[in-house]
């Protein structure tokens, strides 16, 4: 309703305040609205994503991987998604955010991780 997004109780009022949904706290505004937003974390595992649909299924921003450091190899391996789950999302109009699956256990590698994600963006 007038682009805003309403909880109803069982008697068919709009609720107020905290409120916890299927186990999920919401905060809901003294006109009933909320300002939750929706959002997915995406990497290659997701496949080919049609980020319209996406859109139109309310979802409002997604975190993309860049990529990951390799358990017990120490190499670092780009999202082989990154890319173009960064440009879909931005061409339908999504809110991103990125992250890097972090496993680095020295201050070399956090710096190599860090450094990767600077280049990719």
């Amino acid at each position: 309703m007038n682009n805003k997004t309403y909880y109803f109780d069982k008697n068919g009022n709009k609720v107020t305040g905290k409120q916890v949904i299927q186990g999920m706290d919401y905060f809901f505004n003294a006109d009933g609205s909320t300002n939750n937003v929706v959002g997915i974390d995406v990497s290659t595992y997701q496949g080919n994503i049609n980020w319209t649909k996406v859109k139109a299924a309310g979802v409002d921003f997604a975190i993309i991987r860049i990529g990951f450091m390799g358990y017990g190899t120490g190499k670092l391996v780009a999202d082989d998604k990154f890319k173009q789950n960064l440009e879909g999302a931005k061409n339908a109009g999504l809110k991103v955010g990125v992250y890097f699956f972090d496993a680095a256990i020295t201050e070399k590698e956090a710096v190599e991780e860090a450094s990767m994600c600077l280049q990719m963006l």
